[in-house]
């Protein structure tokens, strides 16, 4: 099969849904709202074994203080392709459920823990996402080449190749992570950097987890200010990932990867956000599959509920920008409180 280009009428999609976000964020909304980014990463299976780290908090939980998150994201997969020397299958879906605790060491230092539960399953959601596209004119053509309800997530090349075709589940690669503040409160700016190891409790062998631990350094940033003419709030994040050695195709493994996000939130009512944002990675590895070997970026559209108390809850869909560079479609939900 030949590689497609990254465009392939996505990023039109998508860039007129963004421009309407956009126009709809113009009239003033609700003050005072505590907007977050979307706890987003790409959610490929052959890219999610090393569970790239969401966008940190950019405030610190403060001394003795508890946070808590519950996130679980729903992936559907729909990817063929091959040049020849490299092949890739990804049909099936993928739930993905997390929960993080983050505990304030002092106001200084927070520290924290992420834990997964990841399940591989074969495609019961694939009908209605077919009929979701339809309704919003989305293109059906790669998914309806493959049968429905199967599941194979497969690479095979000259170097390293990895098959799954049975349903598989069970706890993932457990992240711990520091917590540390750079610039805080009073003028709207948030930036705070985490420090975190992933630890290879996940089986590798069922695409739960890499197989080896991981070292990630990551900036994550809020800020009320620069956009505060909109009732406008901007998040973004950057950092870099230390790959280390583990038993996913290993000999086409990257050592190095950096990851990045860039997003907006808008309030619309006193307890309902808007929020759009983007998530990218460079490749984690070395092939000319975009699947693999691309640098990627993927959209999140969706908002922020705030609940009574300190917690808010957070629905997203999420498409790729670059066909077959990240999965064709997750739906996101994410539970936020602070102890």
């Amino acid at each position: 099969m030949r590689r497609p280009s990254p465009w392939s009428g996505k990023c039109g999609e998508a860039a007129g849904l963004v421009l309407c976000l956009l126009a709809a964020m113009i009239p003033a909304g609700a003050h005072g709202v505590d907007l977050q980014p979307f706890l987003n990463a790409n959610r490929n299976p052959f890219i999610q074994v090393y569970d790239p780290p969401a966008p940190g908090a950019a405030h610190p939980v403060g001394a003795g203080g508890w946070r808590a998150d519950f996130q679980l994201d729903l992936t559907s997969n729909s990817i063929g392709e091959g040049d020849g020397a490299e092949t890739i299958v990804l049909d099936g879906e993928t739930y993905r459920a997390a929960v993080t605790l983050a505990y304030g060491l002092s106001e200084r230092v927070e520290a924290g823990i992420v834990i997964p539960y990841v399940m591989h399953r074969r495609g019961v959601f694939d009908h209605f996402i077919e009929q979701w596209h339809d309704t919003f004119g989305l293109s059906n053509r790669k998914r309806t080449a493959f049968a429905r309800d199967q599941l194979e997530y497969s690479y095979a090349g000259t170097e390293a190749s990895q098959r799954l075709e049975e349903p598989a589940e069970g706890l993932g690669d457990i992240r711990l992570f520091l917590g540390f503040p750079l610039a805080l409160g009073g003028e709207g700016r948030d930036i705070a950097l985490h420090a975190s190891l992933k630890l290879p409790s996940g089986d590798a062998a069922k695409l739960l987890g890499s197989g080896g631990g991981d070292l990630a350094l990551q900036l994550s940033a809020r800020d009320d200010r620069l956009l505060r003419g909109w009732d406008t709030t901007l998040f973004w994040s950057a950092g870099l990932l230390r790959l280390g050695a583990g038993e996913v195709l290993e000999p086409i493994r990257r050592d190095y990867v950096a990851i990045g996000s860039l997003g907006l939130g808008r309030p619309l009512t006193r307890n309902l956000s808007l929020k759009l944002q983007l998530d990218g990675h460079t490749s984690f590895y070395d092939s000319e599959l975009a699947a693999l070997g691309s640098n990627t970026v993927q959209l999140t559209v969706g908002g922020q509920i705030d609940l009574p108390g300190r917690g808010s809850i957070d629905l997203g869909l999420v498409e790729n920008l670059f066909t077959d560079t990240t999965p064709d479609l997750v739906f996101h939900m994410a539970w936020r409180t602070v102890l």
